[in-house]
């Protein structure tokens, strides 16, 4: 009886049709080394003669978890998760399929931490917006390491007259970030700041 192949069968194939033997599809998708020729052929595609040494990296999936560890090394959380996605699904290798399960929950731990970022400063802006200063602050004060959390911080003591604390918060959010010196200079937040003429000094480009 003929195979009745599925799509994501003959996905595999036309990915590795020319990288592994008939021998190695035939067991992949267990059946007939026949059978497998014959819906290459029916796809038009070429057949691998012989069977590979068996080594490790004859999987062509290894070169694409490689490519998608270099993504999550580069902290791109959302597109090494999609190049491990396929290492999962294709890899005859147990061991590589299961390191690629484990970067995918690695790079949902992080984007699930960014999104919780994300939320936290859109809220705490909501709440500063809304006067609700206390409130804003407190979300402030849960990513002390973020910069714009600390930029929002300083602009929300400088709008409450507290200057002393308005300053050393800028100057941190200063120290993370440069380019915070010139957007506290335009920013209506620190008008407070900027008619000190004691801190007139602190908005002047280094």
């Amino acid at each position: 009886m003929a195979k009745d192949w599925q799509k994501n069968e003959i996905t595999y194939l036309k990915r590795y049709a020319e990288t592994k033997s008939l021998e190695e599809l035939a067991e992949r998708f267990d059946t007939t080394q026949d059978e497998v020729r014959h819906q290459l052929q029916g796809l038009g595609l070429h057949v691998k003669s012989s069977a590979p040494g068996g080594g490790m990296y004859d999987d062509p999936a290894v070169d694409q978890f490689a490519e998608a560890m270099k993504l999550l090394q580069a902290g791109e959380w959302a597109k090494a998760k999609e190049a491990f996605e396929p290492v999962v699904a294709d890899s005859d290798l147990p061991d590589v399929a299961e390191r690629a399960r484990q970067m995918i929950r690695v790079a949902e731990h992080h984007l699930a931490a960014a999104a919780k970022i994300e939320d936290d400063f859109l809220a705490a802006v909501f709440e500063k917006n809304q006067g609700h200063f206390d409130a804003a602050l407190k979300l402030c004060a849960k990513h002390k390491d973020e910069e714009r959390f600390v930029y929002l911080e300083a602009s929300i003591f400088a709008l409450r007259k507290n200057l002393g604390d308005a300053v050393t918060a800028l100057t941190r959010a200063v120290e993370m970030n440069p380019k915070n010196r010139v957007y506290a200079y335009h920013d209506p937040d620190f008008e407070a700041i900027r008619r000190k003429p004691e801190l007139e000094g602190f908005f002047e480009v280094r």
